[in-house]
């Protein structure tokens, strides 16, 4: 049923209830203003810092597209160092075989040398 006394009393309320609400939202405005007025002064910055990180990474590229090419560099020269020392295993496996046949072919030090083999030829000794 209608209860108009009833129904008049909570439209005299709404007024209240609404400047309530109101109060508390002005309240919740203005604490959002304070929080962000600083936000004002760090975009700029962020901006700045922004540029700056922009510019270090550009930098950053430069750098490492030339320690890319110093790497490129260094590898042909690893691989270049590489053949130079295999070439110069082989000359010391070569030279060491020359020293083994020249050796061989020395004569026995505990045999007469040629002016004994000399002297045993024209004395007749053994």
């Amino acid at each position: 049923m209608v209860n108009p006394v009833r129904d008049v009393a909570a439209l005299a309320r709404l007024p209240k209830t609404a400047l309530e609400d109101l109060s508390a939202i002005r309240k919740e405005i203005t604490r959002i203003r304070l929080q962000s007025a600083p936000l004002g002064e760090l975009l700029p910055a962020l901006e700045d810092l922004k540029h700056e990180l922009v510019r270090r990474l550009d930098g950053l590229k430069v750098v490492i597209a030339g320690l890319e090419g110093d790497e490129s560099h260094l590898n042909q020269s690893v691989v270049a160092l590489g053949k130079q020392l295999a070439g110069m295993q082989d000359t010391l496996r070569a030279l060491q075989e020359d020293v083994q046949r020249v050796t061989e072919r020395l004569p026995d030090p505990n045999a007469p040398g040629p002016l004994g083999k000399a002297r045993d030829l024209i004395t007749g000794g053994d």
